[in-house]
């Protein structure tokens, strides 16, 4: 079973907020990336190679494929084109979403999450499958 979290947002979002928020994601990956006792997460591109990006209109990262530790990408730009399937919810806002079957990438998706619903408040809407709550609702606790 591969657990999803599912966001639903506005088409564009803040640049201001949003360049704040690539740079909370950047020290999320910081933190992730120091040895706590062997449970370093390394987090690679989009692809799962070469480095995450976090710039003023997107982040986008992925498990390290060289150990078989990537899976989808976590990719949120600043701004969405309109695609044809665009789905949304009761509010307009369009959703996304990213599995991570497990990987150890999850962890820094679900503190990127939490750090999105604290920087963009009530415009997006942040959920996770049941194998997912648990982890979020963490990421959630840490974020205060």
């Amino acid at each position: 079973m591969s657990t999803t979290y599912y966001w639903y947002r506005p088409r564009e979002l803040d640049s201001e907020a949003f360049q704040a928020w690539a740079d909370d994601c950047r020290k999320i990956i910081e933190a992730a990336a120091k040895d706590r006792g062997g449970h370093s997460v390394a987090i690679r591109g989009e692809d799962g190679t070469g480095e995450p990006i976090f710039s003023r209109d997107l982040v986008a990262l992925n498990g390290d494929a060289s150990a078989g530790l990537e899976f989808e990408p976590f990719v949120v730009p600043r701004l969405l084109k309109k695609e044809f399937r665009d789905r949304t919810d009761e509010d307009g806002r369009i959703f996304r979403f990213c599995k991570v079957a497990g990987r150890p990438y999850e962890s820094v998706v679900t503190a990127c999450l939490a750090a999105f619903e604290r920087r963009f408040g009530s415009a997006v809407r942040i959920e996770a499958d049941a194998s997912g709550e648990k982890g979020l609702a963490e990421a959630r606790g840490r974020q205060h």
